[in-house]
């Protein structure tokens, strides 16, 4: 089962009420997906009703989380109408619901046949037998890589082959070890968060940028992201191991090459999405989350040709795959895509309930030059995250609320580094985050512990490291 399938309620909706939702949901991707390059009004309402019709036959057995956060968008939207908000900042959060809601549904079409591949599952098996000494570089390098195609099915595999590898957790060794590995994988997986253009964080960010492309601000993204992986390896390396017994870490004996398929996925994906992109005149993150798909669905169907399967059985396999994924993986997805979907609507119209003259003061009031500023939001978005805010919503109304980068003497490539800075940190330490939920299930833990105990030195870290990035960027004027 995939790992954000298991962090969703245990209920299921009727039978007949999963098919709807799950058509709801279908024709609301669809329906996005003509919209990105034609923006016809008529494609953007069919994918706003697709989504209404989904989240309505899921909300009986929605956990109270998404419940809320449902709330919270209907009572923003009411708000809005009631004082008159311009129609186009309603539509932009609309928009950007169905754009949030499509780009997290469409890569579980990825998942669920990568979990299946023997070769993934290879790939993860020799990152995990790795000597100390490499271990920790190994699991969350060649994590990350993982991530890029997995999203966070990558906590989940590697996750998983780290507790098979790990059960004697009364040796003090083997407890430190498992906690070294999965905080490796943990952090594999948020440094994704930071640069990718595949990644919610880096998507919502952007498109309150529209001076901006991902392919300019990528290297001081990437750049960031590349020294977070490090700060990492490095606190690693001061951890002391206790006295003992050190157990031998497990066996492999695979080479490096097994990581090529997963090096080749990556290529193929966005290569695809680059392709897709340049052809319809789109950002790279919609040719990306339409490549996923295609992909998925080809491996699918490799996969059941897999044994020397006829045409006929081959096509039963990939159809009654299909079918299960549209019928049980999409209802599956409700707290996500409810959460998601209304945290991003709500941060983006409330942003517009402010007037602009009180946002201006505001910033003019602030005695701070522009990279400082956006250090300090960086570290309030996280800390406000510890709280229970979602980062969605945080980084959503702070990127909405901010002047553009000149009037900030900053350049646009700083906004994009600090907040999608703040959004991964914040889900790195924060008891409430998805990943944190997710690793201390996995690893016998509570979420604090994860978020604050095993990942609070390195958050503060790449916190002190994102101010002097910052810095140099703005010297720079990238």
């Amino acid at each position: 089962m995939s790992p954000l399938r298991s962090l969703a309620a245990a209920k299921r909706p009727s039978f007949l009420g999963a098919r709807a939702g799950s058509a709801g949901l279908v024709v609301a991707v669809v329906a996005f997906l003509a919209y990105a390059p034609t923006e016809r009004p008529p494609l953007l309402w069919t994918a706003c009703g697709g989504l209404a019709v989904y989240l309505a036959s899921q909300v009986l057995v929605l956990p109270a989380k998404g419940r809320v956060f449902l709330g919270l968008a209907a009572v923003t939207g009411a708000a809005a109408w009631v004082l008159e908000v311009p129609p186009d900042a309603l539509r932009e959060g609309l928009f950007r619901a169905v754009f949030i809601a499509s780009l997290f549904t469409m890569f579980g079409y990825l998942r669920d046949p990568a979990e299946a591949s023997p070769r993934m599952q290879a790939a993860g098996r020799y990152l995990a037998a790795r000597r100390p000494g490499r271990r920790y570089a190994a699991m969350t390098f060649g994590g990350h890589l993982m991530a890029l195609a997995l999203g966070i099915g990558v906590v989940h595999l590697l996750g998983t082959m780290v507790t098979r590898a790990t059960v004697d957790v009364d040796n003090a060794h083997i407890r430190l070890r498992r906690r070294r590995m999965l905080s490796a994988v943990a952090r594999a997986f948020i440094v994704i968060l930071a640069w990718s253009p595949a990644s919610l964080a880096v998507a919502v960010v952007l498109s309150d940028l529209p001076e901006t492309s991902w392919g300019a601000v990528a290297p001081w993204c990437a750049g960031y992201a590349l020294m977070m992986l490090l700060a990492g390896w490095a606190l690693d390396r001061f951890v002391k191991a206790p006295d003992g017994t050190v157990p031998p870490p497990p066996d492999s004996d695979a080479g490096a090459r097994v990581l090529l398929p997963v090096l080749g996925l990556v290529a193929l994906v966005f290569g695809l999405g680059a392709a897709w992109s340049s052809l319809l005149g789109v950002r790279l993150v919609i040719g990306v989350m339409t490549a996923a798909p295609v992909v998925g669905m080809a491996w699918v169907m490799l996969q059941c040709r897999r044994g020397g399967a006829g045409r006929g059985a081959a096509l039963r396999c990939f159809a009654g795959r299909v079918e299960r994924h549209v019928t049980e993986a999409l209802p599956s997805h409700r707290l996500e895509v409810a959460v998601l979907s209304s945290a991003v609507f709500a941060g983006s119209v409330a942003v517009a309930l402010v007037p602009t003259e009180a946002l201006s003061s505001l910033w003019a009031a602030v005695p701070l030059p522009g990279w400082a500023l956006l250090a300090a939001l960086a570290v309030l978005v996280v800390a406000l995250a510890q709280v229970g805010l979602h980062p969605v919503l945080l980084v959503t109304a702070v990127s909405g609320a901010l002047p553009a980068p000149a009037e900030l003497g900053v350049p646009a490539a700083a906004v994009a580094v600090a907040l999608t800075a703040a959004w991964a940190l914040s889900a790195a330490s924060s008891p409430y985050a998805a990943v944190t939920l997710l690793m201390g299930r996995i690893g016998g833990e509570t979420a604090a512990t994860v978020g604050r105990r095993w990942n609070g030195p390195w958050t503060l870290t790449c916190l002190a490291i994102l101010a002097a990035w910052l810095l140099v960027l703005t010297r720079a004027g990238a």
